[in-house]
């Protein structure tokens, strides 16, 4: 009999969801890591967040301590507050398929926003804010509206004066006026929390491992 390979160390997260470290590949010795399913891999996770996650997983499976991980999460967490990765990179990348369908009536003159549908994702409120403002600061002649099926990046605000929840660009045509304003109210605390921090934990706990959310709870996270 001939051995397909040898796994040093697996971790299985559901049904076609698993990494594992293979040293052994058909009698060649190999040094490999094979992922397969996880969150992190997903068209909608941004980039710098699940190569963030992927380099943790695959020094777990080569047994890397917790304490060297931890030190890790907190040095990535200082560089996405302090402002050091940009907004392209840490925006959610979505494509907005009914934008059309949740935009029940454009801003009227003097309005600013638009009457947006109940139970419109995200994304599409985001995308459909990005819109009115570029009319409302009168850019709309200079850079393009979020269309219907486009891909954009949607990023969480904190408080505003125009009451933002979240709002939408396009990375590769977006208003100098809206990027300031972006980058003034980006909730950068919120995305890391809500992208990364979310999964890790899951991830934490099915190693036995403690990581809580709450910073009051946990001197992990009390700077």
């Amino acid at each position: 009999m001939k051995t397909e390979c040898v796994i040093r160390s697996a971790f299985f997260s559901g049904k076609r969801r698993y990494a594992q470290h293979i040293t052994n590949k058909e009698g060649i010795e190999v040094d490999e890591v094979d992922i397969k399913g996880l969150d992190f891999m997903k068209s909608n996770f941004p980039p710098v967040f699940g190569k963030f996650f992927k380099n943790c997983l695959e020094q777990v499976l080569k047994g890397v301590p917790k304490p060297e991980i931890d030190a890790q999460l907190l040095e990535f967490r200082k560089k996405i507050l302090s402002g050091e990765r940009p907004l392209e990179s840490i925006g959610n990348p979505q494509a907005v398929k009914k934008l059309n369908k949740f935009t029940e009536r454009k801003a009227r003159a003097g309005e600013m926003f638009s009457s947006i549908g109940k139970g419109a994702p995200a994304a599409v409120k985001a995308a459909i804010i990005y819109n009115d403002l570029l009319r409302f600061w009168k850019l709309d002649k200079k850079y393009n509206y979020i269309t219907q099926g486009e891909k954009i990046k949607w990023i969480y605000l904190k408080n505003n004066p125009y009451r933002i929840e979240a709002i939408a660009f396009l990375d590769y045509d977006i208003p100098k006026e809206i990027r300031t304003f972006i980058e003034k109210y980006a909730d950068r605390q919120k995305v890391f929390d809500s992208i990364l921090l979310n999964k890790l934990e899951g991830f934490y706990n099915d190693l036995g491992w403690a990581l809580s959310l709450n910073p009051h709870r946990n001197k992990f996270f009390n700077f």
